[in-house]
């Protein structure tokens, strides 16, 4: 029988999850947090959600006053995706939605792996991370992989849209691109022409090349962040693995999840 998810309120002091899940999440690190996309905020208030009124900028360039429906922290987190939608195997080890961020609460652009060419973007990131939000995680283990982790975070407010713009412009200078960092982790990126969902969307898969005193491991992972009006979702996976083997999700399985993860926030924002 399926156990229903576990939904913490994150208020200080917090209760952390297990030493061993945060150091997988730790092995996995940047290629699981992909490149500079996916923030948790939301709103406090009812259950019903807020409204605020803002001005922001079509795609036209015009601008328009819009009322706009603010979901509420629980509203997101219900979003989320569960156990039951990721099948056989899964294994939820986390569940918050919280109204101050916590370590284990990280903004979009700290899950991701931002290139050093997108560092001015993802640096002006910062005054558009709320505070509030919710965010799920979960572990999936597979044959021959040290961790296979995932990750989604959903936020809500009035700057949605011009934060998924800045997120946007901190990925896409990263893609096809190299880099090593200065211990010696070797990471490649690509922006993939995935079908879009939501209103608008950005997918980004990262391979690293990590080295250890064991023996080469290998990173590979795929993220996708996507607007549904005022809400932002990012969900993100990754497998830490040998280097010589190839267990993975292949592009896929991932539309697979995305597409049902987009379901339920389209769900959520057009009722």
């Amino acid at each position: 029988m399926q156990r229903s998810p576990e939904v913490r309120r994150s208020t200080p002091p917090r209760i952390h999850r297990s030493a061993p899940i945060r150091r997988r999440w730790a092995a996995i690190g940047c290629a699981v947090a992909l490149s500079a996309a996916l923030a948790a905020c939301g709103s406090s208030g009812n259950s019903s959600g807020t409204s605020a009124t803002t001005s922001p900028s079509s795609s036209s360039g015009q601008t328009l006053s819009t009322a706009l429906r603010i979901f509420t922290p629980e509203e997101l987190g219900a979003a989320l995706l569960t156990e039951a939608d990721l099948g056989s195997g899964w294994t939820q080890t986390q569940r918050d939605v919280f109204t101050v961020r916590a370590p284990e609460n990280p903004a979009i652009e700290d899950s991701w792996s931002l290139c050093p060419a997108a560092a001015e973007q993802g640096a002006a990131l910062v005054t558009l991370t709320p505070p509030a939000g919710a965010d799920a995680e979960f572990e999936h283990p597979q044959p021959g992989a040290k961790a296979h982790l995932m990750r989604q975070q959903a936020s809500s407010d009035a700057q949605t849209e011009t934060y998924f713009a800045a997120l946007k412009k901190a990925i896409e200078p990263c893609d096809g691109t190299t880099w090593t960092d200065p211990a010696g982790t070797t990471t490649t990126a690509r922006v993939v022409p995935a079908p879009p969902v939501g209103e608008e969307s950005i997918s980004l898969d990262t391979v690293m090349a990590i080295p250890t005193p064991t023996g080469d491991m290998a990173s590979l992972s795929h993220a996708t962040l996507a607007r549904f009006g005022t809400a932002l979702m990012s969900t993100s996976e990754g497998t830490v693995t040998p280097a010589a083997t190839n267990a993975q999700t292949s592009d896929a399985e991932w539309q697979s999840i995305v597409n049902t993860a987009a379901a339920k926030f389209t769900n959520l924002t057009s009722s």
